[in-house]
């Protein structure tokens, strides 16, 4: 410009303060932008007259702007530059991948190239958002290199290997599998940062804890025995579960309860309650989603060296928790693999953990007669005994179980009361006391329900 503009080149008017001065308001004026957007597009004359449209300086303005935008958003480019690349070593990573966002990468992008996003949003500028720089969602990954290509998705599974890997020498863990042997399902492994792992003398005492029972079997008295001394300890909180249904109930009114605040009727003390908070908080990971042979469900967690092995098999004690397709087939390998030459081939360290969300689906029946099809129909949520239906399924299998089992609660509640002449209205005109006898006697009952129809299946055989 300095070369075409007798302004800017003759040495006469760059040592002229005058026009020096006058240089400098014209090039910093608001009134510039319009100068320059008239001569782009002159006004008519008058509409009237029918005359074309000046041409102004269209042909020559357009090129000058974008050789202007160009090196602007060149700049900016580089500026943004570090933004827009990641680490390989670190860009797979959880905590990088969860932190990102779109509208904080808007914002720095806004501060350090405001040409860039500008013109950006002028071709969103139907969206009337404040986020108008909105690209399609299947250009994003090529837009800002987030990982997204086959490479990054090896590199993310090799990560969360390794670190898989990591945890299970750092923390006690346990293992639960869906279908053992049966289906390519993930396994999920949870640890527990604060937990003390068990001594080695856990395995020693669990295989002659083994060796002792087969040799002198629990009968069925002891196990009676053993169900009655647990019972004790659980009936007060089955009576308080009871008794939280019907206090809870629209029906009871808690709020007009004179006794509302009665000691029987506040929360237990926990019996061996687990920890909470943020101290007691577990970590879960998932394993790699395919069918393993028995001998390496500890492949994936880099534990088949012989050395680890033999550390297993003589000085550890792992749980696998599942359904109960897994646990009984981890029993069966147990009778398979009892003549095995060593301790971690015959699985002497693995305690199989029963599963009770699938006990509990069990109870399914059908849709004409009891059971949990028949409340699936009857509550209009049709689909949810398939893990295949779409949507949040065990978050709303969850809600569904709470309201069957609170209504099957509440069901007891309401006969109860019928059978003594009253109405569930009518109970709260009871103290506390009488409404505590009044479910312990309603377990009692249940119980022996329970026995008469155990003792007639049994008598049946």
């Amino acid at each position: 410009m300095s070369d075409t503009c007798p302004v800017f080149s003759m040495e006469c008017a760059v040592q002229n303060p005058r026009i020096r001065y006058a240089r400098t308001a014209f090039t910093c004026s608001d009134e510039l932008p319009l100068i320059l957007k008239r001569c782009l597009k002159p006004p008519r004359w008058n509409s009237s007259m029918r005359k074309k449209r000046a041409k102004g300086g269209r042909a020559v303005l357009p090129s000058v702007v974008v050789e202007a935008c160009l090196d602007m958003m060149h700049d900016e480019m580089r500026e943004i530059g570090p933004l827009l690349t990641t680490e390989t070593a670190t860009d797979v990573r959880a905590s990088t991948l969860t932190g990102f966002t779109f509208v904080e990468l808007h914002k720095s992008m806004l501060q350090r190239a405001p040409t860039l996003v500008a013109i950006m949003n002028g071709l969103y500028k139907n969206d009337p958002s404040p986020m108008a720089f909105q690209p399609p969602p299947e250009n994003l990954c090529g837009l800002f290199q987030i990982p997204g290509s086959h490479d990054a998705v090896r590199r993310m599974s090799k990560m969360s290997s390794a670190e898989l890997a990591d945890l299970v020498t750092k923390h006690p863990w346990i293992l639960t599998y869906d279908n053992v042997l049966n289906s390519g399902t993930a396994a999920t492994v949870y640890f527990n940062p604060k937990g003390k792992p068990l001594p080695p003398s856990a395995n020693a005492e669990l295989k002659a804890r083994r060796a002792g029972n087969l040799n002198n079997p629990m009968t069925g008295a002891e196990l009676w025995k053993l169900m009655g001394d647990s019972e004790k300890q659980l009936r007060p909180f089955n009576i308080h579960t009871l008794l939280d249904f019907l206090l809870n109930s629209a029906e009871f009114d808690l709020e007009k309860y004179p006794f509302a605040d009665h000691q029987l009727l506040m929360p237990l003390e926990r019996l061996n309650g687990l920890p909470t908070g943020k101290d007691a908080k577990w970590i879960q990971r998932l394993s790699g989603s395919v069918n393993q042979p028995e001998a390496k469900w500890l492949k994936q967690l880099r534990l088949m060296d012989s050395a680890i092995t033999k550390d297993i098999g003589l000085n550890r004690v792992l749980f696998f928790l599942g359904d109960q397709l897994t646990v009984s087939r981890i029993r069966g390998l147990f009778h398979r693999r009892a003549g095995d030459d060593n301790s971690f081939d015959r699985l002497d360290y693995l305690v199989p953990v029963f599963g009770w969300l699938h006990f509990t689906m069990t109870y399914l029946g059908r849709a004409k007669g009891g059971g949990l099809m028949a409340c699936f129909i009857l509550l209009n949520r049709r689909g949810l005994h398939k893990t295949s239906t779409e949507g949040p399924f065990h978050a709303h299998l969850n809600e569904f179980l709470h309201h069957v089992a609170e209504a099957h609660f509440r069901e007891i509640w309401r006969t109860t009361a019928e059978d003594s002449g009253h109405k569930i209205e009518d109970l709260s005109s009871l103290t506390p006391a009488q409404l505590e006898a009044m479910a312990d006697e309603m377990i009692v009952q249940s119980y022996l329900r329970t026995t008469t129809i155990a003792a007639s299946v049994a008598h049946e055989r």
